[in-house]
């Protein structure tokens, strides 16, 4: 109730998107009444176990007009239902929702550690969410691969960079390998465009960040970032 009175104190000063963080009961799929929860419930960021709680968070949130954000890695996909539920509650058509899911689950067996599946199927949910999206809620960023926890947890700076591109990789090669057209899942693409020549120039100058097996030898890696910006300076 108190986030939901801040969101709405947030909306009249003109904000037009919400950032939802949520406590680690809820990151690692615990209800707040569970033992290990003990001590955690509210502690970093709002307490989700049911839809009820949802509906008590966004109520009265216009939703087809407000960017929603959700930090949510392990059980990204139960929160993003409990979205989709209240839209649809709301009669508010899906491919009106505008906003973000973190839905990276590699960054938390490397560094956060807040993991519940094996990496095969947690990687299964992630290309799922892509597919349902893509189709439904083409506004919505099914992904938002982060780096700054892998630096926090010790990594230097050319090595955060070189784990997060990794795992962009890893999250493209899964979705194709479960069928999906990589162009389809961009929501942003001239955002995209504009990012990834800025930093794939500088990789140009480092491009040792892609030696992490992938079978690139290193007289192959500068030919690689050259082809990787023409690509995207001629992506359509």
């Amino acid at each position: 109730k108190k986030s939901n009175e801040r969101y709405h104190y947030l909306l009249k000063q003109g904000v037009s998107g919400l950032s939802i963080a949520f406590d680690l009961p809820t990151q690692t799929g615990y209800d707040s009444d569970h033992d290990i929860s003990d001590g955690e419930v509210g502690r970093v960021g709002v307490p989700i176990c049911t839809i009820d709680d949802m509906r008590l968070l966004l109520n009265n949130i216009p939703l087809d007009k407000v960017s929603i954000s959700m930090t949510i890695n392990s059980t990204a996909i139960v929160l993003l239902c409990f979205l989709i539920v209240l839209a649809q509650e709301n009669k508010i058509p899906l491919n009106k929702l505008k906003g973000t899911i973190q839905n990276d689950i590699l960054k938390e067996y490397i560094a956060r550690g807040t993991y519940i599946f094996p990496p095969k199927p947690s990687m299964r949910l992630i290309t799922d969410i892509f597919e349902y999206c893509s189709k439904e809620m083409p506004n919505f960023n099914t992904i938002s691969i982060s780096g700054y926890h892998i630096r926090e947890a010790g990594a230097n700076a050319i090595q955060e960079v070189a784990f997060t591109l990794s795992n962009a990789v890893a999250y493209v090669e899964s979705a194709i390998d479960a069928g999906l057209d990589p162009n389809v899942l961009l929501t942003d693409k001239e955002n995209l465009k504009k990012h990834a020549e800025k930093y794939l120039n500088i990789f140009k100058d480092h491009p040792y960040v892609f030696n992490l097996g992938h079978g690139i030898l290193p007289e192959t890696k500068i030919e690689l970032v050259e082809e990787l910006i023409s690509i995207v300076r001629n992506y359509k």
